[in-house]
C-alpha cells in the first residue's frame, strides 16, 4: 500500500486553511477557559496553601472543620495549593482565571505537537483538535486536575516520541512525576500511561524495552519522596470507590455522573449538550480507531485508548482526560483523506468536502467563542459559569461570606457543603463540612445529609455543636428552607441570588438580620401586561440566538432566585412580583420564569391565567412535563378561576 497522498509530513507545514482553523481553535479554548472563579473547591485549596506558606508545615489532620478535626487529611495536592495561594496574592481572581487558561492552553499545544509526531491528515486534524477542545470545556475550572492534564500531556508526548523512533528525554518522566506526586494524586495516571506503553511496545516487537521499563520504574519509585511518604503514593487507590454506583458520593455529586447519563431523565432538563455530544462523538470515532490501532499493530496508543475510555465513560469529570490521552491516536488512525479515497469518492469531492469541513470548524468556532464571550453559550444550557476575570458571584457564597464577617457571625455553623470550602478561606473559624470527600468519609458525609433533611437531627446536630447560624442554597434545598421559615428556633438573617443565613434565635439574634430585609421588593402587576401574555411579543429563539453573538446576555438571575425563595416560603405574591420582574428585565426570553409564575399563579387559583404561562413554556419545551399536565388539569375545569 502506498503512502497516502493527503498526509503531511512532521517537518512540513500545514495548508493556510488548516492553520486558521487551528489559530481558531486556539482562540476558542482561550475564551473558554477565561472565564470568572466559580469552582466549588477553590477556597480549601487556597486555604491549604496559606497554611502552608505561613510555616504550618503539611496537615496531618485536618484544621478547616470544627466537626472532623481529627480526620487524616493527606493533602496530595499541596504543592498546586501553593501556587493558587501565590497567585491569588499576587494577582487576585484574575491571576487565577490567567493562571489555568494558560495552562489549559499549554495541553492542547503538546497534544497538537504529539499529534505531529507522525504524519497528519490536516483536515482530520483541524476537525478533531477543536472538537477535543469543546468536548473538555465543562472542566476549565480552577482546579488542580488542569496540572493533571498537563502532566499527562507531557508524559504522553515523550512515550509518543519514544514509540516512533525519536530522540525522547526518558529522564524526564521521572521529574514529571516527581512534581506531580507533588500537586494531584492523578499521577497514577501517570503510571498507567507508562505500563501501557512498556506492554504495548513489547506486543509489537515481542521484547521488552528495558529503557523504558527501567525509568517506568524509576518514575514510579520517585513519587515515594513527597510529605506523606508511602501514604501519599498510595492515597489515590483509596478514593477509587467514587467510581461505584453504590456510593454515596457517586449518587449525590454531579461531576460523577456519567457523560452517557445526561439527558436520559428528569434528573438533568438542563445540561451543556454542546460539549456532552461532542464528547460522545469522539468518544465514537476512538472505538473505531482503536480498532484500526489493532490491525495496524499500534498496541501503544490503543492500550491507552482502552484505559481512557473507560475512565471517560464512567464521569464527566475525566472526559479531558479522554481527550487528552485518545485524540493523537483517534487523528493518526482516521484521516479524512485517505478515508474517502477508500470510499472511493472523486478527488474534486473530496476537495470540495475537506474545504466545507475546514469552513465549517472555523465558522463553529468564532460562533460559539463570540456566544462564550457574551455569556449567551453558558446560559443557553442554564449554566451559573460566566466569561470574566473576577469571582463568581452567583456561584460562590461570596455575598454572605462578607456579611457574616460584617455581623460578627463567628459561633459554630452549620454550612452547605459546597460553601465550606469558599467560606473556611473568607473567615477565620473552621467550617462545618466542606468539598474535600476523602477527608469527609461516608459516614459523616451521610451525617451531614440526615442532618439537613430532618428536623430531629438537625436540632441534636444543634445541641451536639453549639450551631449558631446556618447558610445554604435555597434554591436546591427547598424543603430546608421551608422547615426554618416556620420554625420560631430560626430566625432569617440574610439572603441574596445565591445564598440564605439563618441565625439561632437568642439576645443577639434581632440585631443580627440585614437590614436589607426590610427593603421592600418589585410591587406586583397584572400577568396580562406581560411579553408573551397579552403586552409585547417575545423575542424568537433565532433572534435571541443572534443577538448572542452581538451583544452580552444576561439571566435574571436576581429576580428568579429571590422568587423561588419567596416561592418556597410560601409567600406567593412576592414570589409573583420577582417572577414578573424578571420576565420584564430579560423581555420574556427565557420560559422557566413563566414556569414558575405559572406554579405561583396555580396555587393562587388564577388557573387561566397560569395556563397562559404554561403554554408559553410549551412552546419553548414540548417536553415539559409540570407544564403539560398543569394545562391539561386547568383544561378540565375549564380554566377558570
Amino acid at each position: 500500500m502506498g503512502e497516502d497522498p493527503s498526509l503531511i509530513g512532521t517537518g512540513r507545514p500545514l495548508p493556510y486553511t488548516c492553520r486558521l482553523a487551528l489559530a481558531l481553535s486556539f482562540a476558542l479554548l482561550l475564551t473558554l477557559a477565561t472565564r470568572q472563579v466559580g469552582s466549588l473547591d477553590v477556597g480549601f485549596h487556597l486555604k491549604a496553601g496559606e497554611h502552608i506558606l505561613h510555616g504550618n508545615g503539611w496537615p496531618r489532620t485536618d484544621p478547616f472543620t470544627f466537626t472532623i478535626y481529627d480526620h487524616p487529611y493527606t493533602d496530595t495536592s499541596w504543592g498546586y495549593d501553593v501556587l493558587l495561594a501565590l497567585t491569588q496574592r499576587a494577582g487576585g481572581a484574575a491571576g487565577l482565571v490567567i493562571l489555568h487558561a494558560a495552562l489549559a492552553l499549554a495541553v492542547f499545544f503538546i497534544v497538537y505537537r504529539t499529534c505531529r509526531l507522525t504524519p497528519v491528515d490536516p483536515t482530520t486534524l483541524a476537525v478533531l483538535l477543536p472538537a477535543g477542545v469543546l468536548a473538555s470545556e465543562m472542566r476549565y475550572e480552577v482546579r488542580p486536575e488542569l496540572l493533571s492534564w498537563l502532566f499527562l500531556a507531557l508524559v504522553l508526548h515523550i512515550l509518543h516520541r519514544r514509540a516512533e523512533g525519536r530522540s525522547s528525554p526518558l529522564p524526564a518522566l521521572a521529574v514529571i512525576h516527581l512534581i506531580w506526586a507533588n500537586s494531584h494524586g492523578l499521577f497514577i495516571l501517570g503510571w498507567g500511561a507508562l505500563a501501557c506503553f512498556v506492554a504495548g511496545s513489547w506486543l509489537r516487537r515481542k521484547a521488552l524495552d528495558r529503557r523504558l521499563a527501567t525509568w517506568g520504574l524509576v518514575s514510579v519509585a520517585v513519587t515515594l519522596i513527597n510529605p506523606y511518604g508511602w501514604r501519599g503514593v498510595v492515597f489515590p487507590f483509596t478514593l477509587a470507590t467514587r467510581l461505584s454506583e453504590q456510593n454515596a458520593f457517586g449518587q449525590s455529586i454531579g461531576e460523577f455522573v456519567s457523560p452517557f447519563g445526561l439527558g436520559l431523565s428528569d434528573q438533568f432538563p438542563f445540561y451543556p449538550r454542546a460539549p456532552i455530544w461532542t464528547f460522545r462523538l469522539l468518544f465514537i470515532l476512538a472505538v473505531i480507531a482503536l480498532i484500526r490501532l489493532l490491525r495496524r499493530r499500534r498496541y501503544e496508543s490503543a492500550l491507552v485508548s482502552i484505559l481512557f475510555l473507560y475512565l471517560s465513560a464512567r464521569m464527566i469529570r475525566n472526559i479531558p482526560l479522554m481527550v487528552v490521552a485518545c485524540l493523537p491516536g483517534i487523528i493518526s488512525a482516521l484521516p479524512a483523506g485517505g478515508m474517502m479515497e477508500a470510499m472511493g469518492v472523486r478527488r474534486k469531492a473530496q476537495r470540495l468536502a475537506v474545504r466545507a469541513a475546514v469552513a465549517a470548524v472555523c465558522i463553529a468556532s468564532l460562533m460559539v467563542g463570540l456566544r462564550a464571550q457574551h455569556d449567551a453559550y453558558y446560559i443557553a444550557s442554564r449554566r451559573p459559569e460566566r466569561c470574566g476575570l473576577g469571582w463568581n458571584r452567583p456561584v460562590l457564597p461570596i455575598g454572605a461570606a462578607e456579611y457574616a464577617v460584617r455581623a460578627g457571625l463567628d459561633g459554630p455553623v452549620l454550612n452547605h457543603l459546597n460553601y465550606g470550602g469558599y467560606l473556611m478561606w473568607a473567615r477565620p473559624q473552621p467550617v462545618f463540612i466542606d468539598g474535600r470527600l476523602e477527608v469527609v468519609g461516608e459516614e459523616f458525609y451521610a451525617y451531614y445529609q440526615r442532618v439537613l433533611a430532618s428536623e430531629a437531627e438537625l436540632e441534636a446536630c444543634v445541641a451536639k455543636h453549639g450551631i449558631e447560624w446556618i447558610v445554604f442554597p435555597y434554591a436546591t434545598n427547598p424543603k430546608l428552607l421551608g422547615r426554618l421559615s416556620k420554625d420560631p428556633r430560626w430566625r432569617l438573617a440574610y439572603v441574596d441570588v445565591v445564598a440564605a443565613i439563618f441565625v439561632r434565635e437568642g439576645p443577639r439574634a434581632a440585631a443580627l438580620v440585614d437590614p436589607g430585609l426590610a427593603v421592600p421588593g418589585p410591587a406586583i402587576s397584572p400577568p396580562a401586561g406581560l411579553p408573551g401574555l397579552g403586552g409585547a411579543p417575545r423575542r424568537g429563539a433565532l433572534a435571541r440566538w443572534i443577538d448572542g453573538l452581538l451583544h452580552e446576555q444576561r439571566f435574571p438571575s436576581e429576580s428568579f432566585s429571590r422568587g423561588l425563595f419567596h416561592y418556597y416560603r410560601g409567600e406567593l405574591d412576592l414570589a409573583q412580583a420577582r417572577f414578573q420582574a424578571g420576565i420584564i428585565e430579560a423581555n420574556g426570553s427565557y420560559y422557566e420564569l413563566y414556569n414558575n409564575l405559572g406554579s405561583v399563579l396555580y396555587q393562587k387559583r388564577r388557573l387561566k391565567e397560569a395556563g397562559d404561562c404554561y403554554r408559553v413554556v410549551l412552546r419553548d419545551d414540548p417536553g415539559n412535563r409540570l407544564a403539560a399536565e398543569r394545562l391539561a388539569a386547568i383544561s378540565r375545569t375549564g380554566g377558570s378561576h
